[in-house]
């Protein structure tokens, strides 16, 4: 079992080391803020993440939300942005640790999915900062 990994995880490692020596895609640096559409605090999605998913299969990026709703994108190391193009974005809350219930949800499921969210950001090298604006649960 441990060679058919080795088997597979040699040649990506060199293909992206490879695409890394080569300067790989171009990304451009992507800054949003998050919003609640009725104004209330954003803070309550802090240590969500943010997902952009772009159409073309390029690879996605992604951000964690801070306590004022701030979020910096991702994709080949840390806060470099996202490839240049249309992206559908999720929103998903941050993963349980420990035990004890879950806590209670603060957006829609359909936030999590990037194809359901009905969010989506045109990334360009001249954009301004993103604002993704969702409903809170009642």
């Amino acid at each position: 079992m441990l060679k058919h990994n080795l088997r597979r995880t040699v040649p990506l490692l060199a293909f992206t080391l490879l695409c890394a020596a080569c300067g790989g895609p171009k990304v451009v640096p992507v800054k949003g803020q998050v919003k609640f559409a009725d104004g209330s605090d954003p803070a309550a999605l802090a240590g969500y993440v943010v997902t952009f998913q772009p159409g073309d299969g390029a690879i996605g990026g992604f951000g964690t939300v801070g306590a004022d709703g701030s979020f910096t994108i991702s994709t080949f190391g840390e806060n470099d942005g996202a490839v240049p193009g249309t992206h559908q974005v999720a929103l998903t809350p941050p993963g349980q640790t420990g035990e004890g219930p879950r806590p209670k949800p603060i957006i829609g499921r359909h936030y999590g999915n990037p194809s359901d969210s009905g969010l989506a950001v045109e990334v360009r090298p001249d954009a301004e900062a993103i604002t993704l604006t969702v409903e809170r649960l009642k």
